[in-house]
């Protein structure tokens, strides 16, 4: 009776293990991945445009500048004469280069044969002078450069030289016209024929020679 309960159980115990083989010798099959369904934020989202780096900006240069001077009650007479100078005004007093301030660097002047010595300025009238460019090169186009200009503005300067010491002339009201073009003479969007008007009169004399009239950085007059 041992015998065959031990016959048995050695016969359930390779039945069992054959089992299990032929379980584990079964082919491992592969699993599809799953595909998971967008977030509804990545559904709204907005695709990502390129950066764009806008368009490159282009040099304007002061390349025209015209003076009108209107003569009050008192006329310039013929043998007087007046000289023009327009500049660029210097870094201010707070920036200095060796202890003094940097120097005005002159854009446009009058020249020589305007200085309007056989010219009566008649009472009651304007006179339009139109000014030399200093700068004439395109190597030295860059000193016209806007961006330069608005750093600290511009200064109109106007000399009177009189014919004789007692001679005066009534200055009432000074403009000034500005042309502003690219290199290829293309006009700026705002700064084309600009006009400053300048809130100054003065009797010129023998005494009082010179007039002067100034801008901002912005080409706004200044007291």
């Amino acid at each position: 009776m041992r015998k065959l309960f031990l016959i048995i159980t050695i016969l359930s115990s390779m039945v069992s293990r054959g089992q299990v083989i032929k379980e584990t010798s079964k082919p491992v099959t592969q699993q599809k991945p799953v595909k998971l369904a967008p977030h509804a934020s990545e559904k709204n989202a907005t695709p990502v445009a390129p950066l764009n780096p806008g368009p490159s900006v282009v040099p304007y240069y002061l390349r025209a500048a015209t003076v009108v001077m209107y003569t009050g009650n008192d006329n310039k007479e013929m043998l007087s004469t007046i000289s023009i100078t327009l500049s660029r005004k210097g870094e201010k007093l707070n920036t200095i280069t060796n202890g003094q301030p940097n120097p005005d660097v002159p854009l446009f002047a009058s020249s020589p044969s305007q200085l309007h010595k056989n010219t009566e300025f008649r009472i009651n009238t304007s006179n339009d002078i139109v000014l030399q460019s200093l700068f004439t090169t395109q190597n030295s186009l860059h000193e016209l450069g806007i961006g330069q200009i608005e750093k600290n503005g511009l200064r109109l300067t106007i000399r009177y030289s009189p014919n004789f010491m007692a001679d005066a002339w009534k200055l009432d009201k000074v403009s000034l016209v500005l042309r502003v073009q690219d290199a290829n003479g293309n006009s700026h969007p705002a700064l084309d024929y600009k006009v400053i008007r300048f809130p100054k009169s003065q009797l010129m004399t023998n005494d009082k020679r010179e007039l002067v009239c100034e801008t901002d950085g912005a080409f706004l007059p200044t007291p």
